[in-house]
């Protein structure tokens, strides 16, 4: 990767910028944040990571720490073909969190699958009052 120089910048109409590179022949920026990216852009990382999710989900039925980090650099190559730019730090910091919400539901979801419920006796609940 190339930084820009501040000629190529002046050529492009930009002002001088130290946070850009070259990749592919265009300006990219380094640090960007999720923020900055569209809301049509993180609806659609957000659903593809899902989708993904559930997927590795059926496979292996739950997310380790090691196959988090699998699972986003699946999701950031998706990412990467659909020439959305954003560094891989900042969709591990966002995905991860997403992740262990995504975790947290389906445990308890099978937890509250697989508890029984004891039905209510009236004779029970008299004696209790």
């Amino acid at each position: 990767m190339q930084r820009l120089s501040d000629g190529a910048l002046s050529l492009m109409g930009a002002t001088t910028v130290k946070n850009h590179f070259i990749a592919d022949g265009k300006p990219l920026q380094a640090n960007k944040s999720w923020g900055q990216l569209k809301r049509n852009q993180q609806e659609w990382i957000l659903r593809i990571a899902h989708d993904q999710y559930d997927l590795f989900m059926e496979k292996h039925g739950k997310v380790p720490v090691e196959g988090k980090k699998q699972l986003i650099e699946e999701i950031y190559a998706i990412i990467q073909d659909r020439e959305i730019w954003i560094p891989f730090g900042e969709v591990y910091r966002v995905l991860s969190t997403r992740i262990a919400l995504w975790n947290r539901r389906h445990e308890t979801l099978r937890q509250s699958a697989g508890a029984t419920v004891i039905p209510r006796n009236e004779e029970n609940d008299s004696a209790s009052r």
